[in-house]
């Protein structure tokens, strides 16, 4: 059963992600819809990575098949909020139509009328890869509404990416290096693999949203994000701090994946831990990193301003 707390273990930890941007741009930002939309997407992202952590965890042979589709829920909503994020990014010039709604949520009621269907998926079961499952002609249509709004979502970014100035463009370019990322794991694993009957890997296709997340929350955060020197250093900052936070929720994971009421408190614990010391963790982890590693021709202000020249 390893593999099912090793996906357990990357779906909570992607989940905790979720929910962090989430609160992390509601509370930073200033109360505008295109904060409100980001945090509603992260939210979703959430609730559908920390779902289907849980159906892992469970193993419950009989209700397999019912929390699989219970746990696709959170997919539907997803592609809609991505295009409405990206027509409102990053001037907010946008106004949400009544249009706009009405076909998407004709889609939603579409398949959540299906949900219960053989037609969306007809038999599910837990085995020790993962949830193994058969799908049908609606499973296929959801996947092909998902890449093909998204993509859609990427062309709207393409074409203001063309017409915005520099700063514009930087924050453009985040997002769609994120996008990238999202949509071709989420095509891998969610929709590709599936087709072809091999459904034990997909919890990658929620887990891979961080990419979009992560990147699109940094840029609606940051006004500047045309110093290469600042990129530099926060991505060093981060890439140390994970090296010494991924183990932590490994072996927390590890030590209490028998009793389910202890490893989810214990995660959570970790998390916030996480988000209330991690600034100060990587700050002290970056500058003894710098004193003793990143100097001279690693320094990022050095490379930044040879790069200038």
């Amino acid at each position: 059963m390893y593999n099912l707390y090793f996906a357990s273990f990357i779906l909570f930890c992607s989940s905790l992600v979720h929910l962090y941007m989430c609160l992390l741009v509601f509370f930073k930002t200033k109360k505008r819809i295109m904060s409100y939309v980001f945090s509603l997407l992260s939210f979703t992202l959430f609730c559908w990575s920390f779902l289907y952590a849980c159906t892992y965890l469970t193993k419950i042979p009989i209700h397999t098949l019912f929390f699989t589709r219970i746990l696709t829920v959170p997919s539907f909503f997803y592609p809609s909020l991505f295009l409405l994020l990206a027509k409102k990014f990053p001037d907010e010039k946008y106004k949400i139509s009544k249009k706009f709604v009405f076909y998407h949520l004709i889609f939603i009621a579409l398949f959540l009328t299906f949900i219960f269907s053989p037609a969306y998926i007809s038999s599910a079961a837990l085995v020790p890869q993962g949830i193994q499952f058969n799908i049908g002609i609606i499973y296929n249509l959801l996947g092909l509404y998902i890449l093909s709004t998204m993509l859609y979502g990427c062309f709207i970014l393409l074409k203001k990416y063309f017409y915005s100035n520099k700063e514009a463009k930087n924050k453009i370019l985040l997002v769609g290096i994120g996008a990238f990322f999202s949509i071709l794991m989420g095509a891998i694993f969610g929709i590709l693999l599936p087709y072809a009957g091999i459904s034990s890997y997909n919890f990658f296709a929620p887990a891979g949203t961080i990419f979009v997340i992560i990147l699109w929350g940094l840029a609606i955060l940051k006004h500047n994000l045309m110093d290469i020197s600042v990129i530099i250093k926060k991505s060093t900052s981060y890439i140390i701090a994970s090296l010494f936070i991924i183990p932590l929720f490994g072996l927390t994971a590890y030590y209490t994946h028998h009793n389910l009421a202890l490893l989810i408190p214990s995660i959570i614990l970790l998390g916030l831990l996480g988000s209330f010391f991690g600034k100060h963790g990587q700050e002290f982890l970056i500058t003894r990193a710098k004193r003793k590693f990143i100097k001279g021709y690693y320094d990022a202000d050095l490379v930044f301003k040879n790069i200038s020249k």
